[in-house]
């Protein structure tokens, strides 16, 4: 099972857009929570032909920007009330 992880949601959309547009079979579950990660998770027997596997490319690309940008965005303590 592959599993991309978002902390924001414009970028889980987007990836799941991409996957959507080339056929590829992948479960999405949007955060609704800002500290709650976005999530998506598909099979890679689901990928099967080369445009399949450039999409999924694309979106582990998201993953990695969205990542990059985790450590620009400060997580919030939940133990430290506001």
């Amino acid at each position: 099972m592959i599993i991309l992880e978002f902390r924001f949601t414009q970028h889980c959309l987007a990836a799941s857009r991409i996957l959507e547009q080339h056929q590829v079979a992948h479960q999405s579950e949007i955060s609704r929570e800002a500290w709650r990660p976005s999530l998506i998770f598909l099979f890679p027997d689901d990928v099967r032909t080369a445009p399949q596997r450039e999409a999924l490319a694309r979106a582990r690309r998201l993953e990695q920007t969205d990542r990059h940008l985790q450590l620009r965005c400060p997580t919030p303590n939940l133990a430290v009330p506001l």
